[in-house]
């Protein structure tokens, strides 16, 4: 009977991408912001990071990826440290891949994420928020619907139920279980 040992090195940091819609339509622009945390969960503002798209047809893009110039050591901003600007193309479900290497070249993390594109939709629903934050600081998260059509009944948005909502005049907060 052998032995072997192998050692691995495991990373525990964090990568945030999101996008400001779910659903996109053809040609519209797609607005990506992005964030890394080391294994501590404090912020890395040159972090080796790849963006790559892959859309309906397989066809994956590699999208260039710019810091926003306002990253700093846990600094409580309201702009993205990283960004990166994609352009909508077909109908169908496209996937965002965000990779983060190490400065040999390895994979420390990978997520991902995806969005939709459809000629046409009743309404969009656009989040604009941060990507990082600090948890003990107050953020606004801008929820702004627009209907393509008359609409009479409600948008539901669950969240956490420890967050706090602030009201606003065309809002309510109920919970639903575990959620608000």
């Amino acid at each position: 009977m052998e032995t072997f040992t192998e050692d691995v090195e495991f990373y525990w940091g964090i990568l945030a991408l999101n996008t400001t819609q779910s659903i996109y339509r053809p040609g519209e622009v797609v607005p990506i912001a992005m964030a890394a945390l080391d294994d501590a969960g404090d912020t890395i503002c040159e972090a080796n990071l790849e963006l790559s798209v892959t859309s309906p047809d397989g066809n994956t893009v590699q999208v260039p990826v710019e810091t926003s110039g306002l990253c700093g050591d846990n600094n409580v901003i309201d702009v993205a440290d990283y960004l990166a600007v994609y352009t909508a193309g077909g109908a169908g479900s496209y996937t965002l891949s965000l990779t983060e290497r190490d400065d040999m070249g390895r994979i420390i993390h990978r997520i991902f994420d995806a969005f939709e594109v459809r000629e046409s939709t009743p309404f969009t629903i656009r989040r604009t928020g941060m990507t990082r934050i600090y948890p003990v600081a107050n953020y606004s998260m801008n929820i702004d619907i627009t209907a393509e059509n008359d609409f009479v009944g409600e948008f539901i948005e669950p969240m956490p139920a420890d967050f706090q909502v602030v009201q606003t005049d065309a809002s309510e907060t109920r919970m639903y279980g575990g959620a608000k």
